[in-house]
């Protein structure tokens, strides 16, 4: 087995929150996601998603605020659409 290391990424703690909610539906855990998405990402010697899929989610993010009740719906679909990239890509 190889050996596993400790990796820390700051991010906002509500996204946080958001995202562990949404992979949960996945039955994923947030440290799976994160380490699919790597071995993916080295295995393709490339970024394992649509570029697309990225300037949407970056879209998305410049235009949430704190008082908007959209937040969670806009996030949702930006992981949604993400992890729909993704497995399409296997």
């Amino acid at each position: 087995m190889a050996e596993k290391l400790p990796f820390t990424v700051n991010i906002d703690k509500d996204l946080k929150e958001k995202a562990e909610a949404l992979l949960s539906q996945f039955g994923l855990t947030l440290d799976a996601a994160v380490n699919s998405f790597l071995a993916k990402m080295v295995s393709k010697n490339s970024l394992p998603l649509d570029i697309g899929a990225l300037t949407s989610v970056r879209e998305d993010e410049a235009k949430l605020s704190d008082s908007d009740p959209e937040n969670s719906t806009t996030l949702t679909r930006s992981a949604t659409s993400i992890l729909s990239s993704l497995r399409k890509k296997d």
